[in-house]
């Protein structure tokens, strides 16, 4: 059995000896140098990011948003409950419903934008479909990279002409794949099946 002294003073002489190496190693140029680089760059990335947050509250505010429905869901009362994200910029509030311990810097921004802005949902222009965020992005950009200058008006029909067309016309996986690269998405996306593009009745 180790008593609890005897353990102690094991520690003690341990971290002694680590000390005294970590003395020396602060003596050596390129370890000073290291160090003040680490210093720099934590200080430049929390100031990095204090900026992106800055810009996308900008960028969500000042977007009219065009809706499309994230995910829709039954609560044990049968209730139906609808999350929404812009086509345009990207906010999505399933953010503020989300459970998983892995939250990106972009996703933390977006909940706390919705939480101290918008504590009601996102508001904006409901375009009546039940869509993949990331698809639908991809189509508003394809869109308004064909015309720069297109209004929010024209841009949401040829987006319903674009969902209508993929949930109508069947294409080989092939297709799919070529699809989903020409619209800069993952190769192997997933969400071209009808259930996905669904117009609200």
């Amino acid at each position: 059995m180790i008593f609890l002294d005897d353990e102690y003073n094991r520690i003690f002489e341990e971290m002694g000896t680590i000390r005294k190496r970590l003395n020396e190693l602060e003596e050596d140029k390129k370890i000073q140098e290291f160090l003040r680089l680490k210093r720099d760059y934590e200080i430049l990335s929390k100031e990095k990011n204090r900026i992106y947050k800055l810009m996308k509250y900008e960028e969500y505010e000042r977007c009219q948003h065009i809706l499309v429905y994230t995910k829709i869901t039954k609560d044990v009362r049968g209730r139906i409950q609808k999350s929404c994200g812009c086509i345009k910029c990207g906010l999505d509030d399933r953010v503020l419903h989300n459970k998983t311990s892995e939250v990106f810097y972009d996703q933390k921004v977006m909940y706390d934008f919705l939480k101290e802005k918008s504590p009601w949902g996102v508001q904006g222009k409901d375009s009546g479909y039940a869509c993949s965020l990331p698809l639908a992005r991809a189509i508003y950009s394809r869109i308004k990279e064909v015309h720069p200058d297109i209004d929010d008006k024209t841009a949401l029909k040829y987006f319903e002409i674009a969902l209508d067309n993929i949930r109508k016309i069947p294409v080989s996986k092939n297709r799919e794949f070529k699809r989903a690269v020409r619209l800069s998405l993952c190769g192997q996306f997933n969400k071209w099946y009808e259930q996905d593009v669904i117009k609200e009745q």
